[in-house]
């Protein structure tokens, strides 16, 4: 059997990891002190608000708190891309409109596809804490789909890239300048791996659950045959029996509920 060649190196001296992040917090540090300026308010905190949503959207509470989950990384520059089907790197065409000054770049590097977007930076996070790589919440791109991954960013000392798979076939794909390409989300270590799944069989719990969906159904039959508004129970946190959720969430920033970008 042959060993596979890791081409590592062996570095002269071992640097150790000074870099400790305070709790919620995340660090970006630049591979050059000329990006520290450029870099300032790259990584966007998300807001509820989406060009492209009607006005009624907002009313959907699990919508509006997804879209403010994660921070966003824009697209420095337009782009026109076009993917032939293929797995080489060849097969997808990279056209970049403007200028990014080496802050942010695009290429076909991994191939079947898939556009590779590299930034001058790493980011750090605080201790047992990991960053989802993900797509933003609610910015689809006709022709592409975000590719996800989670990166142990308490204890990476390098920069990962954010890809982008283009799902459409001899299609020009535009990306406008300023578009959300790319999400980021902390994630607790190991939080995900304490769950599991099972079928309720226990018939008290059944019989409560059923029955409190009936009343629920009774209301949404209710409000659909008279056309009146919906009851927003779910968005002012409470059941159908008027019981107040407990500590129940409308915004990430504890704000209110309707608060615009001007008030931000």
């Amino acid at each position: 059997m042959s060993k596979i060649n890791l081409n590592r190196i062996n570095p002269p001296e071992n640097i150790a990891d000074n870099v400790d992040v305070p709790e919620g917090m995340i660090y970006l540090l630049t591979n050059n002190d000329k990006y520290i300026e450029k870099y300032k308010n790259f990584l966007e905190p998300n807001t509820k608000f989406r060009p492209w949503f009607k006005q009624h959207f907002y009313f959907c509470l699990p919508l509006s708190m997804a879209n403010q989950h994660t921070f966003i990384v824009r697209s420095l520059s337009g782009l026109m891309l076009r993917w032939s089907g293929g797995i080489e790197q060849s097969d997808l065409s990279v056209f970049q409109i403007h200028d990014t000054e080496g802050l942010q770049t695009f290429e076909s590097h991994f191939g079947s596809g898939i556009l590779t977007v590299q930034h001058q930076f790493t980011l750090r996070t605080p201790k047992q804490v990991n960053l989802m790589v993900k797509e933003p919440p609610n910015y689809p791109i006709d022709g592409v789909s975000f590719m996800n991954g989670v990166v142990e960013t308490d204890q990476l000392r390098r920069d990962f890239t954010f890809n982008l798979k283009i799902t459409a076939k001899n299609k020009d794909i535009y990306i406008p300048k300023n578009t959300p390409i790319g999400a980021v989300m902390p994630v607790p270590r190991y939080f995900h791996d304490k769950f599991s799944s099972k079928v309720v069989e226990d018939e008290d719990l059944l019989k409560v659950y059923r029955d409190t969906l009936n009343y629920y159904n009774e209301e949404r039959k209710i409000e659909y045959d008279s056309g009146g508004k919906p009851s927003l129970r779910y968005l002012h946190g409470e059941d159908i029996f008027g019981n107040k959720f407990h500590d129940h969430q409308k915004r990430l920033d504890g704000g209110s509920w309707w608060k615009s970008d001007s008030d931000e």
